[in-house]
């Protein structure tokens, strides 16, 4: 049970926001006309959220939000205001108040912020996985849906028809542009509404290249961030990492065949050009099963990929790399995987 404690001398508000809360079942609202009243209930129970409109009689609430922060720091905190201040906003943010919101209030944003405090996923929503995942299981299932983003107190929408992404919109951008900005936001959560809104499309790539392509500005962007040491670039030492796997690999009795990538997917090598090798992105099992290793708190070190035809495939990471290997039968993934690497580190030294 959440202790939710709101201040406002305004009945309507407390009740409004009271009734939207009760059908989950998971809160306890209590409430407080002004700062010193609430001041009072806090001395006398924890709360986990407190949510206080700043213009109270005698004592604001921003006073009331100070006296939160240097005596309660743990409990969070979402502001209501009655008009749009950038000197009150500026103060906020200082104060690391992450939400806050324009009365009259949007009740379905207030919820998505609260439960976002809390840490709460509500009915119907999920937390915990990329966009970037998710988008993959939808373009695996077909699906015909609209997918709503928030994070922080922002909204982007991704429209997909048949597993295909034709449109993305937040705030004033919209497009690619729009779909790769929602893509790199973090601790999100996203509903999943089975239609589509939208018919007109304004993205026209497959969602492979848009994965790629969002993966090299996220790692543009982190190269602007820092500089790449000597061991990150490409050279000797790195021909030599990919002669070393080859040799292993092509030495192996447990496997019929193996392609190596690399970190964005692309095909560096692989044996036989095997056309069912070539047309697998190991990117997006890898970008999944670290999502469900987050959800798990564990970390996945394989993933057995089993084609219609009975072909099993183990994938693994080697430092940047992406090998996927066909195994021979009887053949344990794991033994394999743990005698190669071993291999690979003691030809380094």
């Amino acid at each position: 049970m959440k202790k939710i404690l709101i201040v406002d001398q305004d009945v309507d508000t407390i009740s409004m926001l009271s009734d939207s809360l009760i059908p989950y079942d998971i809160f306890r609202i209590i409430s407080a006309e002004n700062a010193r009243q609430a001041a009072e209930l806090l001395e006398q129970s924890r709360f986990d959220l407190v949510i206080t409109e700043l213009y109270l009689p005698e004592i604001n609430g921003l006073k009331l939000l100070l006296y939160l922060k240097k005596k309660f720091p743990k409990t969070r905190a979402i502001a209501m205001l009655k008009s749009h201040k950038p000197e009150i906003i500026s103060r906020l943010n200082k104060m690391a108040v992450q939400y806050y919101f324009i009365k009259p209030l949007d009740t379905a944003r207030m919820l998505d912020a609260i439960f976002d405090e809390l840490n709460i996923v509500p009915a119907g929503k999920i937390h915990g996985i990329s966009l970037a995942s998710l988008l993959q299981l939808v373009d695996i299932e077909k699906k015909t849906c609209t997918l709503t983003i928030t994070c922080s107190g922002k909204t982007g929408l991704v429209h997909c028809i048949d597993g295909e992404v034709i449109a993305a919109e937040t705030g004033s951008l919209t497009g690619k542009k729009a779909l790769y900005h929602i893509m790199f936001w973090k601790k999100t959560i996203i509903e999943i509404e089975e239609e589509c809104r939208k018919t007109h499309r304004d993205i026209k790539i497959p969602l492979m290249y848009l994965l790629m392509e969002s993966h090299k500005i996220e790692d543009e962007n982190k190269d602007n961030n820092q500089q790449k040491t000597v061991k990150d670039l490409p050279g000797e030492s790195d021909d030599y990492d990919l002669k070393n796997i080859r040799s292993i690999l092509d030495n192996s009795s447990e496997i019929y065949e193996y392609g190596i990538f690399d970190s964005h997917g692309n095909i560096e090598y692989i044996k036989n050009e095997s056309s069912l090798l070539s047309t697998l992105n190991p990117v997006i099992y890898i970008n999944i099963a670290d999502d469900l290793g987050n959800i798990l708190d564990n970390h996945l070190n394989q993933i057995i990929i089993h084609t219609r035809n009975r072909v099993k495939y183990s994938l693994f990471t080697y430092h940047s790399r992406f090998i996927i290997a066909e195994m021979i039968p009887g053949c344990k993934s794991m033994d394999f995987i743990n005698k190669f690497k071993l291999q690979a580190e003691e030809n380094y030294g």
